[in-house]
Parts: C-alpha cells; structure tokens; sequence
C-alpha cells in the first residue's frame, strides 16, 4: 500500500471509530409533551387558552455529568373580554427554565442521604410511562 492510501484507511478507520463511538453513547432519554392550560376568571366569565410543549432532554458526561433540555412550544395566549390578550409565559419569576423542569415535580422524592439526590431523582423520572396527569399548581 502507499503512503497515501494508507493514510486515507487511517482516517477512514478513525472515522468509522468515531461514527461507532457516538453512536453508543447516544442519550437514551425520551422527549416527552405536555399540555400547559390556564385559565382566567374574568368578570364576564372563565376564558382559557392552552399550549403543548415538547422538552427534549439528554444527559451526557464528558467533560462532567450534566442534563440538558431543550424546550419548544410557545406562551399560552388567553383572549380576555376586553379584546386584550394576556400571555402567560413558559417561565415563572424565580426560574427562567420552568417549562424544562416540569416533568421532575412528578418524581418520586429521593432520601435526604442520597449521595446524589439529582442523579437518584432524575433516574425515578426516566421510569415514568404513559400518559401523567400534572399538579394543578
């Protein structure tokens, strides 16, 4: 073999490691949805306007163990009586990534002497299946 087909194989082989490697370490973690409603008592009546949201989540450990999510959907529009339209946003006050982190009110508390009560929790959500009716608040 020549030097540059050798070459060309030790890169096609490098690739081919690389192509294998990512494809073993992909994320097994499952987007979910959820239907966001709000409802508005107004004197004329309750209005309600509602909005799905998907939230992509993956873990990964390099260079350290983090999670991540990714949220797509859009504020929730009620139309109230006025002809205004109030907007209720996918945050709250206190945490601008609200919507991302809807699903861990679901799971499962972990004990207070968990070594790692992040990790523990997060792997009780990852055993939630099906269709899961959220807390009002």
């Amino acid at each position: 073999m020549t030097t540059g087909k050798t070459v060309a194989a030790w890169f096609a082989m490098l690739a081919l490691c690389a192509l294998a490697g990512f494809w073993l370490t992909q994320d097994p973690t499952p987007a979910y949805r959820y239907r966001l409603t709000v409802e508005v008592e107004t004197p004329e009546g309750l209005r309600i306007g509602s909005s799905v949201i998907e939230v992509e989540t993956s873990e990964s450990s390099f260079p350290h163990s983090t999670v991540n999510h990714r949220v797509r959907g859009e504020a929730v529009a009620v139309n109230l009586p006025s002809g205004k339209t109030l907007f209720a946003l996918l945050r709250s006050e206190n945490d601008n990534d609200w919507a991302s982190r809807v699903i861990f009110m679901l799971a499962p508390e972990v004990a207070p002497t968990a070594k790692k009560p992040f990790q523990a929790r997060y792997r009780n959500v990852l055993q939630l299946r099906g269709p899961i009716p959220l807390p009002r608040m």
